[in-house]
């Protein structure tokens, strides 16, 4: 087994075998992949507990634009998602906008404002405080995803499985 990781906020098409397996974000929805549910991803707001003692912690959701917000430039995700919820937001209220997650965590870590994170990955560092813990926002599904053609080969299977196990419980974990 070769494993190549692509890290992307863009979905590979495994129709036309950009990748044989994916970890996704979202349910998929074409008809001829196989999916599996692994698990819920909390999230939350988080900002370094520096920036917070500087600016001060948000109290109510109003009092969040206030701050500068980490959010998407060009996904649109996190924006519907809002609308959803009926918070009305534009690309125009994020003060930092970058595509790529690693980079928002970055500068979350970095004190460079307030972002949405994964929560277990921000409770494992002591210098993020979550912000707004009351307010809550929809958990992001995980979902393992294969081209149904694929599913039956063996070693595509078994770290299928692999993955599977991994991460059902807590896809932050060290793997056994």
């Amino acid at each position: 087994v070769q494993v190549e990781l692509v890290v992307s906020n863009a979905a590979s098409n495994l129709n036309r075998r950009d990748a044989d397996m994916a970890l996704r974000m979202f349910r998929p929805t074409q008809s001829d992949l196989m999916a599996r549910r692994l698990s819920d991803l909390e999230l939350g707001f988080y900002a370094r507990r520096d920036y917070l003692e500087q600016h001060g912690t948000p109290e109510h959701m109003e009092q969040l634009f206030q701050h500068p917000v980490i959010g998407f430039d060009r996904d649109t995700q996190f924006i519907e998602a809002a609308r959803a919820m009926g918070v009305q937001l534009s690309e125009r209220d994020f003060a930092l906008r970058c595509d790529a997650l690693l980079a928002q965590w970055r500068l979350v870590q970095a004190g460079a404002g307030i972002g949405v994170m994964h929560a277990a990955i921000a409770r494992r560092d002591p210098e993020l405080s979550q912000v707004l813990p009351g307010f809550p926002l929809p958990p992001l599904e995980l979902w393992l995803v294969c081209h149904r053609d694929v599913q039956h080969n063996r070693r595509i299977r078994a770290l299928m499985d692999f993955l599977a196990n991994w991460l059902a419980d807590d896809p932050y974990s060290a793997p056994e």
